[in-house]
């Protein structure tokens, strides 16, 4: 009997959960374990600020195997909520649920002779396997850039990241400056006018053009993608 090739997949986002579905589909001899250090798959798009808005249209975000079901005459863009729930359904409707070893965070891989060592840790204890193949589907937001503020140290304010904060109340009447203005910025903007005492925003270059989400009553990613 022919022994089933191992493979690890590390993360539980969007990526990891297709690769899973496409491997599982195409090569039943290959046994999966994914990796998830959450509790819950998604990614960031678990993780992330109360009413988070996509900047797409649902269309755009899901998988071309698993359509969403919506009404087509009222398209609105997904909340994180409404998108991780989407990916659950496309998890159980592909069985990749069982696949999934949730809080359990990888903390060190090593290659040797042709195989992929997996040092990870669950519930304070560090455990090894051993893989034929990986693939790593951590994405690239998963940890937060240092921005090289000068004098930060005088600032008697709090500084924080847009991954750290979970709720705009947390800003209710403070003077807050945005540094940047990409998706994420735009969104928590937008989300907090009604909450802070002011806004400020700081970008280092023309921010480009502002599309709002909706044109006519429509997604205007129809229009502009």
């Amino acid at each position: 009997m022919q022994n089933k090739i191992k493979m690890c997949i590390i993360g539980a986002g969007p990526s990891g959960l297709c690769t899973a579905k496409e491997i599982q589909e195409n090569n039943p001899n290959i046994d999966i374990k994914i990796f998830e250090k959450s509790s819950d798959i998604g990614g960031v798009f678990a993780n992330c600020y109360q009413d988070l808005t996509l900047v797409n249209n649902p269309f755009l975000v899901s998988f071309s195997d698993f359509p969403p079901e919506i009404n087509c005459n009222n398209l609105k863009m997904w909340r994180a909520t409404e998108y991780v729930n989407y990916l659950n359904n496309y998890a159980k409707k592909n069985n990749i649920l069982k696949l999934i070893h949730f809080n359990n965070t990888v903390k060190k891989i090593s290659n040797i002779n042709g195989q992929w060592n997996i040092d990870f840790e669950h519930n304070g204890k560090v455990k090894t396997n051993t893989f034929d193949y990986l693939t790593i589907c951590t994405g690239t937001n998963q940890k937060s850039k240092e921005i090289p503020l000068k004098n930060k140290q005088n600032f008697s304010g709090e500084i924080i990241r847009s991954s750290d904060l979970k709720d705009v109340s947390s800003l209710k009447d403070k003077a807050v400056v945005f540094i940047g203005l990409g998706e994420t910025a735009s969104d928590l903007i937008y989300l907090s006018r009604n909450v802070v005492k002011s806004s400020y925003v700081s970008i280092r270059r023309w921010p480009g053009y502002f599309i709002p989400r909706y044109h006519d009553n429509k997604p205007t990613d129809l229009d502009t993608s």
